[in-house]
Order: C-alpha cells, then sequence, then structure tokens
C-alpha cells in the first residue's frame, strides 16, 4: 500500500496521515474503495492498482486479495512478519532517508507464508499487536526498526 510511505515522507506517522487527509484508517484497513480512491488521488497512483493489492473486507471475517476469498486469519495475523534481508535493502537504499524507504510486502501478510520470495529467508515476527489500528501503523513501527545512522 502506498500509505506507509506517503506518510512516512511527510513526516507522520500513518494513522496520524490519515486523520490528517480526512481518510479513515480503518477504511484503508478494510481497502474501502472510496478511502482507496482517495489515497490514489493523493498519492498519484493508479487506483487499479492500489486496489489490486489491498485486501478488502467483504462480510464478517471474510476478505478479498488478489482475486482470492480468504478468512481474516489467513492476512490479518496480531503478529505482522517480514523478511530482515529486504528491510534491511530498503534501509540501505537511502540511508539519509526516513522510514518511507522501508515497507511492508503483501504477500508477507498471508499465514501459510513462511519464506521470503525473493531471498529465501524465513519471514520472522516483527511486532505484535492486538489493535489494528496500531497494529498496521507500519510508518511508526518502521521507524523504531530503521538502524540509525553512524556520525
Amino acid at each position: 500500500m502506498q500509505l506507509l510511505p506517503i506518510a512516512a515522507m511527510n513526516g507522520v506517522d500513518t494513522a496520524g496521515f490519515c486523520t490528517d487527509m480526512g481518510l479513515p484508517f480503518t477504511k484503508m484497513i478494510d481497502g474501502k474503495p472510496d478511502a482507496l480512491a482517495r489515497l490514489a488521488d493523493l498519492s498519484a497512483t493508479d487506483v487499479e492498482e492500489l486496489r489490486s493489492w489491498s485486501p478488502r473486507h467483504l462480510s464478517n471475517r471474510e476478505h478479498e486479495f488478489r482475486g482470492n476469498r480468504v478468512h481474516a486469519k489467513a492476512i490479518k495475523e496480531s503478529t505482522v512478519r517480514g523478511c530482515p534481508a529486504c528491510l534491511r535493502e530498503d534501509a540501505e537504499a537511502a540511508p539519509d532517508s526516513c522510514e518511507g524507504d522501508m515497507y511492508i510486502r503483501g504477500h508477507w501478510l498471508f499465514r501459510p507464508v513462511t519464506l521470503c520470495l525473493k531471498h529465501h529467508h524465513p519471514l520472522v515476527p516483527l511486532w505484535a499487536e492486538a489493535n489494528v489500528s496500531r497494529r498496521y501503523d507500519a510508518a511508526a513501527r518502521l521507524a523504531e526498526m530503521r538502524p540509525q545512522p553512524v556520525r
């Protein structure tokens, strides 16, 4: 999702960015078309591309992601996992930039996925959070992980 980089580029956490821009964070998390269209407009992103990579809440605990109907437990775990090699590469690509260069990949969200598609490294727990808004405020969490520059 484009939300993390655009929030970081503006020096705010993801939830704060949503509030400032009038985007209900829960609508973003649920992949509501109106919220995604507004984000696409703000980030100059193709709305269909953004929608295709955003899980969409259908009903009860059912979601649609990339044309597949899945139960929420398959993609909305309370523990967010990721590939340390990918995140390291993100950080190294722009060492003087804010955390906006580090991002969560969509395939990391699926419970059955255990390896990074690029590095074949096991996915590791990055953080655990029961509160959905705090769980998906990836900008704040990735900022905590970003290596500090040596001065």
